[in-house]
């Protein structure tokens, strides 16, 4: 794996998933938030930063730049084959006739709150937020750094490093904050929204959050132009529920008008969808 080429651009935002988005040519509507312009780009053309998820040795030597190159981006890749595969079914099940939300296996919700952990997680500000550049006297605390500096010296530090990002990026570390999060969104009640006319759009951020007060009570994130999944800590019954084109376009805006937005970019299968979220007046209500 040492002599494997590194990845340089790895996508914060799979291509798989963008891909649900695209039209018949592959490719899909990018808005820029800043310029205020649009472009038809390919999933592969953008959400990605270089180097994201390598984490670099203090002194490399020869060609060993990183600490087991390539091992998040080739582990991400395989897991967003099944992502893949698992949300197309979802998908389709949920947008037919008399489907019922009892109709979702456990197999189908353990790998679609993985997926919504593994977007939800993988962004670089929240990776920046929680500090996996940096090693904390807690981390110190949490691992064996005697054993650490015996394998690997000065570099130990840099081992604690590639092992913090792998308990927040990675689902196989038991008990690391994936697995944790993954839970959490496990034991929340689920709810598919079906758009029937307008479509649901995304963004490089996608996941809403809904908050009451100080607690979180819902997240939300579009999986198709017609589906979104939402989970809950507040509604008592799990359904699939089809909304009216005036919904679909107020969950659209609430990428822009959610008052701690730091995306750039908004995505969708059809540029309409994208300029109907500027003619309408008014807000729905503001994220946090």
């Amino acid at each position: 794996m040492e002599n494997e080429q590194v990845t340089r651009k790895q996508h914060f935002l799979p291509v798989m998933y963008l891909k649900n988005f695209t039209n018949t040519d592959g490719k899909l509507w990018q808005f820029n938030l800043k310029y205020r312009t649009y472009k038809e780009i390919t999933p592969a053309q953008t959400c990605y930063k270089d180097f994201l998820y390598e984490t670099p040795w203090k002194n490399p030597y020869g060609k060993k730049q990183f600490v087991l190159v390539n091992y998040l981006e080739n582990h991400f890749s395989t897991r967003e084959m099944l992502y893949s595969a698992y949300i197309s079914l979802i998908c389709k099940k949920i947008c037919t006739n008399n489907v019922n939300i009892s109709d979702i296996t456990t197999d189908e919700r353990k790998v679609l709150a993985e997926f919504t952990t593994n977007i939800f997680l993988r962004h670089p500000n929240l990776m920046k937020a929680m500090q996996l550049d940096t090693v904390t006297p807690e981390d110190f605390r949490k691992n064996d750094i005697e054993k650490i500096e015996k394998l690997f010296g000065k570099e130990a530090e840099t081992v604690l490093l590639f092992l913090k990002k792998c308990e927040w990026l990675d689902e196989q570390f038991s008990e690391g904050y994936f697995q944790s999060v993954q839970r959490m969104f496990e034991g929340m009640k689920l709810v598919f929204l079906i758009s029937c006319n307008s479509e649901f759009v995304t963004c490089d951020w996608p996941i809403l959050k809904a908050q009451i007060g100080g607690e979180i009570i819902a997240f939300m994130l579009p999986l198709s132009p017609k589906c979104c999944v939402c989970y809950s800590s507040i509604i008592k019954q799990e359904k699939i529920s089809c909304i009216t084109d005036d919904l679909v376009n107020c969950y659209n805006k609430l990428h822009i008008e959610k008052k701690l937005s730091r995306i750039n970019y908004i995505y969708a299968h059809r540029k309409q969808d994208i300029e109907r979220m500027f003619e309408i007046e008014g807000k729905c209500y503001e994220q946090t």
